[in-house]
């Protein structure tokens, strides 16, 4: 196994997923970079590595659970209202609404306008976006200030980033194979160090 000093540093990219384009940078520093494409999603990811237990450990700098942020709330009508606001039509439209009410939950989408209706309050609301779709945003009731039940939000520019909390990797004979479930649907995909140029 690479010692993290040593033997990690360079970049390795993945082989053998069809229509996939993906890498991880690791500077000496201690610092990585990962980005993915596919079909018409580009996603990101920078963080540090450390070595513990004979594995190489991937700690991402984004926080989960922030890629949407509340930006105006009211009392309007009845139930809730999730109005998604952004410049591009595209990513407003399908996200994931999981609205949570005594222990039940009921899923719902926005709407080509970027709005989702509930017909009741709900004890807690999780967020997904289908294109960004690794970790919810979870809005609890009590977010819902003074009752409020319009909300609006905006995806926050860290949406498009990956969350990786602490994934072990183990750099053997110049690759390292390892499960990003987010991304694979927990198959294992292997990347290979680049060569040098």
């Amino acid at each position: 196994m690479a010692d993290v000093k040593q033997g990690i540093p360079g970049t390795y990219m993945l082989r053998g997923v069809p229509e996939t384009t993906a890498g991880f940078s690791f500077a000496p520093d201690s610092t990585f970079e990962f980005f993915i494409s596919y079909g018409a999603v580009d996603r990101i990811a920078t963080g540090t590595y450390s070595q513990k237990d004979g594995a190489v450990i991937l700690k991402g700098n984004k926080i989960p659970g922030k890629d949407f942020t509340i930006t105006k709330s009211r009392k309007q009508g009845k139930g809730i209202t999730i109005q998604v606001n952004n410049p591009n039509s595209i990513l407003k439209e399908r996200v994931i609404c999981f609205f949570h009410k005594n222990g039940q939950s009921e899923i719902r989408y926005t709407d080509k306008n970027g709005i989702c209706n509930y017909p009741e309050m709900a004890d807690s609301i999780k967020l997904i976006h289908p294109f960004f779709a690794d970790e919810p945003t979870v809005l609890l009731a009590s977010t819902f200030s003074a009752g409020h039940n319009y909300l609006e939000l905006e995806i926050a520019p860290s949406a498009e980033q990956l969350c990786f909390l602490e994934v072990p990797i183990q750099i053997i004979d110049q690759k390292f194979s390892c499960k990003i479930p987010w991304i694979f649907d927990q198959k294992e995909v292997t990347f290979y160090l680049s060569e040098k140029e």
